[in-house]
């Protein structure tokens, strides 16, 4: 049953997903696959979740594992010593090309070190409703032309595919190519949106008379209306994918392509700006690919590998404090025990991966590194997600109530607190789709992304939803609903809820003071305290300088966060980087 609905649901999510570039957070209760355990930091054995266990039914953990690996391997004869501090998917990358790797055979025996309860790092998911599907709330794409990230994808069986504008059942036809950042994203500098052309309207006579509204008067309209209707008539690509009949053109057709052009016709978002926004923000604007259920799949499937190799472990809830170079390297960490004690360890290793941004590491090397990665300023990093099934009040945006808010807007301003505009402070506000299906019947919710320094607060969301001017107590939230919300095409399912005083009404359970159906019908919020980077202004490039060997045998594996979390693409070209080089000086030093 399990692999029926899991594929059900692949094929369901292929035809509707709109997914934020903003990256990748970063992003819920972390129910990601870990390898968790028996919480014993001095066992060697790999530790399990147990979701983890129930889910890939991996067998129990064997103490007893350490004493048959002593008698495999002679002393003098003993597989390389590893130590990889961060459980993230750099941390867990590079353990899987270390094992994978035909040059080692069985040659390393691989620790890493996880400060947390579970792996994933910014890498986090939330349950839509608590049942329903798994979401993103961290980074969650990858570029295209990654060849690397295809590559881990197809060996590990996780599937992808390309990221799409259109998602909803009602217009996907009208959105369906393949936008980048540049053609999806719309400005707002506080006072004015200057809305994509990626957010197509309905090709109809009433939207043509909205565009020529707002912005017939603008020069580069028509400037720019003559290359959008040459492409209407005389692509026939275009023409086919729209359905518009080549041969027997009717009123309809000659409406769509004339509301088509005018739509792509509407002067956008300076590109020049867009690409400074991109790039303050980490931001790639390549085309993206995303994983069909999350990059839960990329870790668990990670975790489902290393956990068939005796010689691999994981520490959860170890903080490592200091490294002493050496011979060998003398790694130190604390652990936090199930009893609220704090107990210290120490290990020697043989080489030695940081796979965690090193200036929040705070890890004592000694002696001192001659040269160590550039220090970055963090600040912190909100993601909120909720579903609704209300539409966003144009008014927020100072936009006319018959315009629509875009599917993802990028706010440029410094803070929309200095304007007069009622819009609350954000980063980016972007809108997906949570899809639901029953039988053959599909229908998607729409479900927000607020990326924002500082928490978006309730009253925030409801300032969203002003419409008509509504206040903001009167927008209800999910713990106002009358019963248990769940993903089905009703909606509402009667059920527990301790908020309200019960009675009976026509049989069914009641609250005083409940709905039926709030505005936001799910909500969920996750926060990381160092999760955006402060660019240097002066480093137009945008890169960091990278440091993959930071002295012989202690390696670093960079993954610089954007926005939205660590970039998924970038932690595991360099996880791979930092293998290949351990893996080729591997002889030298054992013969040194």
């Amino acid at each position: 049953m399990k692999d029926n609905y899991k594929f059900k649901k692949m094929g369901r999510q292929h035809s509707f997903h709109l997914i934020s570039i903003l990256y990748a957070i970063l992003a819920t209760q972390a129910v990601f696959c870990s390898a968790i355990g028996t919480r014993n930091s001095v066992s060697h054995t790999l530790e399990y979740d147990s979701n983890f266990h129930e889910q890939y039914a991996l067998g129990d953990p064997l103490p007893e594992s350490l004493i048959r690996n002593a008698e495999r391997f002679r002393e003098g004869d003993r597989p390389a010593r590893v130590a990889i501090i961060g459980g993230g998917i750099a941390g867990l990358s590079t353990a899987y090309f270390l094992h994978n790797d035909e040059r080692l055979g069985a040659s390393t025996q691989v620790t890493i070190f996880e400060r947390e309860a579970q792996t994933g790092g910014r890498i986090r998911t939330a349950q839509v409703y608590n049942t329903g599907d798994e979401m993103d709330t961290g980074g969650h794409t990858f570029d295209t032309d990654d060849s690397l990230m295809d590559e881990l994808a197809r060996t590990l069986d996780v599937h992808t595919y390309r990221v799409r504008v259109g998602f909803d059942y009602g217009d996907w036809r009208y959105r369906s190519e393949e936008f980048t950042a540049l053609d999806r994203a719309s400005l707002w500098d506080g006072q004015t949106l200057s809305i994509n052309v990626a957010d197509e309207p309905p090709l109809t006579w009433s939207s043509l008379k909205d565009i020529l509204i707002q912005d017939g008067l603008k020069p580069r309209f028509w400037m720019n209306i003559v290359h959008t209707l040459r492409r209407a008539f005389t692509d026939e690509d275009l023409q086919d994918w729209l359905d518009w009949d080549l041969v027997d053109r009717d009123v309809k057709v000659y409406r769509e392509m004339l509301v088509w052009a005018a739509a792509r016709a509407r002067p956008g978002p300076n590109k020049a700006d867009l690409q400074q926004f991109a790039y303050t923000n980490s931001i790639s604007l390549k085309q993206q690919n995303v994983t069909y259920f999350g990059n839960m799949d990329i870790l668990s499937r990670l975790g489902t590998h290393l956990s068939h190799d005796d010689l691999f472990s994981l520490k959860l809830g170890s903080t490592v404090t200091q490294i002493k170079r050496g011979q060998q390297f003398n790694v130190s960490w604390i652990y936090d025990s199930d009893s609220g004690q704090t107990e210290t360890f120490s290990e020697k290793f043989d080489y030695v991966i940081i796979a965690a941004p090193f200036s929040q590491s705070h890890i004592t090397i000694s002696p001192p590194l001659s040269v160590a990665p550039q220090e970055v300023a963090y600040q912190p990093l909100h993601v909120t997600q909720f579903i609704t099934r209300a539409e966003l009040d144009p008014r927020t945006f100072q936009l006319p109530l018959n315009i629509k808010v875009p599917k993802m807007i990028w706010n440029v301003g410094d803070s929309t607190g200095n304007h007069t505009s009622p819009a609350p402070d954000f980063i980016s506000i972007t809108k997906e789709s949570s899809s639901i299906c029953e039988g053959c019947v599909c229908f998607s919710e729409p479900i927000y992304r607020v990326i924002s320094k500082e928490r978006f607060s309730d009253s925030d969301i409801a300032t969203l939803f002003n419409k008509f001017g509504k206040a903001r107590k009167e927008v209800k939230f999910t713990e106002q609903c009358c019963g248990k919300l769940e993903q089905d095409s009703l909606g509402t399912t009667i059920g527990e809820n301790g908020n309200f005083k019960a009675w009976e009404e026509e049989g069914e359970v009641r609250w005083s003071g409940c709905v039926n159906h709030p505005e936001i019908r799910w909500m969920h919020r996750d926060f990381w305290p160092n999760g955006i980077p402060v660019l240097d202004k002066h480093n137009s490039s945008g890169e960091q300088d990278e440091l993959v060997e930071l002295a012989p045998r202690l390696y670093y594996v960079s993954g610089f966060e954007g926005r939205e979390g660590a970039s998924i693409s970038k932690s595991v070209r360099n996880a791979r980087k930092a293998s290949d080089l351990l893996t080729e000086k591997y002889g030298y030093y054992q013969k040194a």
